[in-house]
């Protein structure tokens, strides 16, 4: 998978300077998993990336659902072993394209799909050309927290809610930010399955 944030980015956020390259190697880290645990909770890959021969079972509705989504292009498209082609066998419209979903038509009309397990073949290209701002802010943040939480970071956790002036005073942690900053942020971007 592909990740949401990059090290410019963290570094950025978290006011870090230079190179370190052990440093530099645990945030690479901390971006890919967090990529990971963000993708793998929407349930799809967000940056562009290929599907190739996605099978797709079919109850002889007029659209198709893909896994990945948005769709970008569609590279080859097979109903029953038979190559299709867009605009004459298949078409696309941009809300069909947004929600990954295909309209199989002849002609000027809409026909039903054959039906059965795994008819449709298809290879096409899908996802976002830039991670969305959002996603990429959150992942940013999520990534800068994990990384003060560690001992090479020299600081303390990102979300320190509040330390009182005496040294004895007791230190209290806003670790939340996964529900209160993540969720809200991937939410819209979630595949809802049925």
């Amino acid at each position: 998978m592909a990740d949401l944030t990059t090290l410019a980015v963290v570094k950025i956020d978290a006011n870090i300077s230079g190179v370190d390259a052990d440093r530099d190697t645990l945030l690479e880290s901390l971006i890919d998993g967090v990529s990971a645990q963000m993708q793998d909770w929407m349930s799809r890959e967000i940056p562009s990336a290929t599907a190739t021969d996605e099978k797709i079972d079919s109850v002889g509705e007029i659209k198709i659902q893909t896994i990945h989504y948005p769709i970008v292009t569609v590279t080859t498209l097979t109903e029953d072993a038979v190559a299709l082609v867009e605009d004459t066998d298949f078409e696309m419209n941009e809300e069909d394209l947004r929600r990954g979903q295909i309209t199989r038509i002849s002609g000027n009309n809409t026909q039903p799909w054959a039906s059965g397990k795994r008819v449709v073949k298809i290879t096409y290209v899908h996802g976002f050309a830039t991670v969305p701002v959002s996603l990429e802010n959150a992942a940013t943040a999520l990534v800068v927290a994990r990384f003060f939480e560690t001992i090479q970071s020299g600081k303390g956790w990102r979300g320190l809610a509040s330390k009182g002036v005496d040294p004895a005073a007791s230190i209290n942690y806003d670790k939340d930010i996964w529900t209160r900053e993540t969720i809200p942020a991937m939410a819209p971007f979630r595949r809802m399955v049925a």
